[in-house]
């Protein structure tokens, strides 16, 4: 799964994908900023929900069709901290990993989790800075291995 997202400063990019279980649903969330040095940080939250917490966190818009296997959108501050307030508040959310990483701009970054399972998810970011806004282009790369 790849894909990218034109964030302006403060956005996030959201990547909803469909059933990584039976009834379970994933998804990524990436936060990047510039740091004083001028490197980029990138605070990522990776979560399972399932499919009543999607229903119920009021997320649906996410999540991809029904015929599309994952979702790339770019969320802005404030509809951020309600996702996660309602996430929070919501039976049925799992979240695997909130790892916060810093690398220099345009350069590639790979995060991997990995559980009981012997499964492996990795999530490639690479944030290339917009020139215009101050904002970025962020390629998200996201592989499952069994």
């Amino acid at each position: 799964s790849k894909g990218k997202v034109r964030l302006k400063p403060g956005e996030s990019a959201v990547l909803g994908y469909w059933e990584i279980a039976p009834g379970m649903n994933g998804m990524a969330i990436v936060t990047p900023e510039t740091t004083p040095e001028g490197h980029v940080k990138m605070t990522s939250k990776l979560l399972h929900l399932s499919d009543e917490a999607v229903s119920d966190a009021d997320a649906k818009d996410l999540f991809p069709d029904i015929f599309d296997f994952e979702n790339y959108s770019a969320i802005d501050h404030d509809r951020l901290r309600g996702l996660q307030n309602a996430l929070q508040n919501t039976r049925g959310v799992d979240m695997l990993s909130a790892p916060t990483l810093v690398s220099l701009p345009g350069q590639h970054a790979i995060i991997s989790i990995g559980n009981s399972n012997d499964s492996m998810l990795s999530l490639g970011l690479q944030a290339d800075p917009v020139a215009e806004d101050g904002g970025y282009d962020l390629s998200l790369d996201l592989q499952r291995q069994e």
